[in-house]
């Protein structure tokens, strides 16, 4: 038996996912029901089998960075290499430092992401 990680909407990791994409709903039995994620209802607890596997789409990406108010800066590492930095508008903390290259920008976004999901962003 393995533990499944649940949300309850409006929560979660839905909004990574199409409207059309199946997840399970957690009913008040205990049983699990396939349902589409533009189903969801406020409060419905829910299960999204394994999103590593689910990319996050640009538009996904773009819109975090909008309405957390990121800014991307490109800077040098303690190294004097390349790297992404992104940075709170508002009081320009540093999210995260990342080195650069292909892919960077979409990795850095992601990992910022996936720690503000687990609440630890």
């Amino acid at each position: 038996m393995s533990i499944l990680r649940t949300s309850t909407y409006p929560r979660g990791p839905h909004w990574q996912l199409e409207q059309s994409t199946i997840v399970q709903v957690i009913q008040p039995n205990g049983r699990l029901k396939d349902c589409y994620v533009g189903e969801l209802s406020h409060g419905d607890e829910y299960y999204v089998p394994d999103l590593r596997n689910v990319p996050r789409p640009a538009e996904v990406l773009l819109a975090w960075l909008e309405n957390h108010r990121i800014e991307i800066d490109y800077t040098f590492d303690m190294d004097g290499d390349k790297a992404i930095e992104l940075t709170r508008e508002d009081d320009r903390a540093p999210l995260v430092s990342y080195p650069f290259g292909k892919g960077a920008l979409s990795e850095a976004i992601n990992f910022c992401m996936d720690l503000m999901e687990r609440g630890q962003g």
